[in-house]
């Protein structure tokens, strides 16, 4: 598998401006941009009324297990999957070999304008993952062997901090 990029400040910032650019057009009320093992990378908007660290691992477990089933299906373009609640609804949309986008939004608001705005915006954070791995393509990240609760101090380093390293 190809490793997740190091992501630095700048790269956060993109990627947190697109959440919040999506949640304000769609209407949905959280995002959560997940590693595909399951860490929660960056997350916007309504995340205190669960934990979202948990729900980044079980949502990435459950794209797995779809992805796998159309595999075994021959479908080689799963790109996103929905679940419908009585008043929660999901989307999980696929960002690249390592990533995809988590949408939670009530169950009123329509799922054709919610799956519009998230494809623009996972074409986004695809674009800036893209330039996070040439800024350093020999270098990845392993997340395996971080605590989920912690992995998001894996990529606290900035773009300053990268052009002057420690002596």
């Amino acid at each position: 598998m190809t490793p997740f990029p190091n992501l630095i400040e700048e790269d956060f910032e993109q990627i947190n401006t697109a959440l919040k650019d999506l949640l304000e057009k769609s209407e949905a009320s959280t995002a959560l941009f997940v590693e595909k093992a399951g860490y929660l990378i960056a997350q916007q908007g309504d995340t205190e009324i669960f934990n979202t660290t948990e729900l980044a691992t079980l949502a990435a477990n459950a794209f797995a297990a779809t992805q796998f089933i159309a595999d075994r299906l021959n479908e080689n373009n799963f790109s996103s999957m929905f679940q419908q609640g009585e008043t929660t609804n999901m989307l999980w949309v696929n960002v690249d070999v390592n990533s995809l986008v988590v949408l939670i939004f009530k169950a009123h608001l329509s799922i054709g304008a919610i799956k519009y705005y998230a494809l623009t915006t996972v074409q986004g954070i695809a674009n800036q993952l893209q330039i996070a791995t040439l800024r350093a393509p020999d270098e990845g990240v392993d997340l395996a062997h971080f605590d989920p609760e912690d992995v998001q101090d894996v990529f606290q380093r900035n773009k300053s901090s990268e052009d002057n390293p420690p002596a």
